[in-house]
């Protein structure tokens, strides 16, 4: 039974493969990975690979961050 989870995973069929946003960061201060992950996945939970992320907070010069990796992105 402690191995359950493990064994699971190894067969695990998701659906198919979404780019979404991965909430982090904390309270009133939100951080969004942009991921690669099976559609049945959690928004926050395991995802295939990780393809920028976003600061939708404006910095002190007033710009939003975005940050992609263009070459994984086409791939």
């Amino acid at each position: 039974a402690l191995f359950a989870g493990s064994r699971l995973l190894k067969g695990y069929r998701g659906g198919h493969v979404v780019i979404r946003f991965a909430l982090g960061g904390c309270t009133n201060r939100p951080f969004f990975r942009i991921v690669a992950a099976h559609s049945r996945r959690a928004r926050d939970g395991k995802y295939l690979e990780q393809l920028g992320c976003l600061d939708p907070l404006p910095n002190a010069h007033g710009e939003r961050v975005v940050g992609l990796n263009l070459e994984r992105l086409r791939h």
